[in-house]
């Protein structure tokens, strides 16, 4: 017994001396990185547009007196000095970090190299444990990259228009696209056929005028698209990269989980929107179950459309109709990941009936509303 009080005794002093007077933590020391590893000094790198470019920063090492994991930052300057800090990427507690070119060209802007343009970009890494940083770091070092091609005055919004589109070629009715990733990406799902098209970024003829061409959209040639399309598709337009995506989408389809291979086929009405309208539920297969989402042929690859958490939660109180979001998301390991329940008076339900609507355009955001006809 008298040795473990002992032990204790030392616990509580080490536990104090841990602690300044005013009882904030002290994490201990931070050394700092001795080296960087990759790029190296100088290293040329032209950047491109594809969403898995992407290029590996390393570096090594840096020790706490506390015993615990370093965090680390890679850090990027304007200036050889490394004075004029521009970014930072948490590298979390990797010595390393791999950085979407995407990201580096968004960096690069911060330089002041134009689009298309070779400039210098300087880098290094910091560690830290919990508020104490490393005192000093690796001399930074130069990268030399080659930016991707975009435009000097990016484009805050953009429309489709001509005679191709559901609009028609008056430019007043353009459709117009929504816009993420604080506007950098742009997306519109509409249904194309015989005749051309062309992007614009406003409803009025002084607006500016786009072209897609090879996967990339381009101010220079803006003459309107010819168009053999001919079908619903969702156009996607990446302004950091100037990549543009034009898809076909197939089989929209209304998906109870428990009888995934049972086809509740949705029909396009325009303007992004899809209608389902008395679809027969089976959330019965030996138990019951009450989990849905949508499904679709994306340019041949099966796609989910479902909710943004893993599980639902409990089903909904019983009501004639809800309304809920929408997210693209992966399939999911189980198939009834990411998805939706119905209402507590559907679960496990056979031969009852719901109306089903898509809506992803720009009014809002992506949503679908349910209907259960069964309670009205």
């Amino acid at each position: 017994m008298k040795k473990i009080v002992k032990l204790l005794s030392i616990s509580v002093v080490a536990l104090f001396a841990a602690c300044t007077s005013d009882m904030d933590y002290n994490a201990g020391y931070v050394s700092s990185i001795e080296e960087l590893y990759a790029p190296s000094e100088g290293y040329y790198l032209e950047l491109v547009s594809g969403s898995t470019a992407a290029t590996t920063f390393s570096w090594s090492p840096a020790n706490v007196s506390d015993g615990y994991a370093p965090m680390y930052e890679l850090v990027f300057f304007k200036d050889a000095a490394g004075k004029e800090e521009i970014a930072r990427v948490n590298a979390g507690t990797a010595t390393s970090v791999v950085v979407p070119h995407k990201t580096i060209n968004k960096i690069m802007n911060a330089t002041g190299t134009e689009p298309e343009a070779i400039g210098t970009l300087y880098w290094s890494a910091v560690a830290s444990r919990s508020v104490v940083e490393s005192v000093t770091m690796p001399k930074v070092r130069a990268l030399d990259v080659k930016r991707l091609k975009g435009f000097k005055v990016a484009p805050e919004r953009l429309y489709l228009t001509g005679s191709a589109t559901e609009a028609g070629a008056a430019i007043e009715n353009a459709m117009p696209f929504s816009v993420f990733e604080d506007g950098e990406i742009f997306e519109i799902f509409t249904q194309l056929s015989s005749g051309d098209f062309n992007i614009t970024d406003g409803t009025d003829a002084s607006a500016r005028r786009f072209n897609i061409s090879g996967g990339l959209i381009s101010e220079e040639n803006s003459s309107p698209i010819s168009s053999s399309y001919n079908g619903v598709y969702r156009i996607r337009i990446d302004m950091a990269t100037c990549a543009a995506t034009i898809d076909k989408i197939e089989n929209m389809r209304w998906v109870m989980c428990i009888q995934k291979n049972v086809l509740c086929p949705m029909a396009y009405q325009g303007n992004g929107v899809w209608y389902g309208e008395g679809f027969e539920t089976n959330f019965n297969s030996g138990w019951n179950d009450d989990r849905y989402f949508f499904r679709a042929e994306l340019n041949g690859q099966t796609i989910k459309i479902g909710n943004n958490k893993m599980d639902f939660g409990g089903a909904p109180s019983d009501q004639p109709s809800y309304t809920w979001n929408v997210y693209f998301t992966e399939e999911g390991n189980p198939d009834w990941d990411y998805s939706f329940k119905a209402i507590s008076a559907y679960h496990g339900s056979v031969g009852m009936h719901v109306n089903v609507k898509l809506v992803m355009n720009a009014s809002a955001e992506y949503y679908h509303t349910i209907d259960y006809t069964d309670l009205e």
